[in-house]
């Protein structure tokens, strides 16, 4: 990952104002950019995963998502579970999708092996 290039992303994705999307969406969070700055950080330091590309969500959270070909991860961070993230895995073609939650410090292991499956 360049965390470089992660963290200049979402350190842009966090001056979006509020109504960004014109559809009266929240400006993101300024704890849940710091749970995702934190994240980064600590995914970075596996040289097998790559930068994800990095979303604000109308409801002030954050989104990470890795995609190559027909498979899909996407972790979303939010206000309300700073310690939780719910995640959505999906393989178009095995018709395979996986959604759930982890706890973002403990179960760090499964969201890698999660974005190692999109590079597979």
């Amino acid at each position: 990952m360049n965390l470089d290039t992660a963290l200049y992303t979402l350190f842009l994705v966090s001056k979006l104002p509020k109504n960004w999307d014109s559809y009266n969406a929240d400006l993101p969070n300024p704890e849940v950019v710091g749970v995702a700055k934190q994240l980064l950080t600590t995914l970075a330091k596996d040289d097998s995963v790559p930068t994800p590309y990095i979303n604000s969500t109308r409801t002030g959270g954050i989104q990470l998502d890795w995609e190559q070909n027909d498979k899909y991860f996407e972790v979303e961070l939010c206000a309300d579970k700073l310690e939780r993230a719910s995640f959505l895995f999906r393989d178009d073609r095995e018709l395979r999708e996986e959604e759930g939650h982890f706890h973002i410090v403990d179960e760090l292991d499964t969201l890698t092996e999660y974005i190692r499956r999109v590079y597979k």
